[in-house]
């Protein structure tokens, strides 16, 4: 039986180490969004957009669906999905590699002033994201 422990603890050992993987590196990113505009004429005194209430804001924020995709083979996998509230920041960690961004108001897909962005190192980055909704 002494024997036979010693020679089981090498190969659970050996076992161990063959079905570890290496973590990719990973990133991470910082999407700070912002909706609007969300009226035809804003007050420069108003502490919220068009002076909404942030009740108001987290209803308008969230009807808005953010992904965070990649390509694999020609495909768009999605790697990440949130609705919006007010403020808008998602903060994701996510191995290196190229991202789109993906943005609908529950059936169609919104204008964004950013359409992807690389992870490239393991340092925090911070991405201003600006979603037009189209009013004037």
């Amino acid at each position: 039986m002494k024997y036979l422990s010693i020679l089981l603890i090498p190969v659970l050992m050996l076992l161990a180490c063959e079905s570890s993987e290496v973590a990719a590196p990973m990133g991470e990113i910082a999407i700070i969004a912002n909706i609007g505009p969300l009226c035809p004429v804003a007050n420069a005194t108003d502490t919220t957009p068009c002076g909404y209430s942030v009740e108001k804001l987290n209803e308008i924020y969230g009807n808005y669906t953010l992904k965070i995709l990649t390509e694999k083979n020609g495909t768009k996998i999605e790697v990440y999905s949130t609705k919006l509230s007010y403020p808008a920041k998602v903060i994701k960690a996510l191995p290196m590699g190229t991202y789109s961004i993906d943005v609908n108001n529950q059936t169609t897909t919104v204008n964004t002033d950013v359409e992807a962005f690389t992870i490239s190192s393991t340092e925090k980055q911070i991405l201003n994201l600006e979603i037009d909704t189209g009013i004037r």
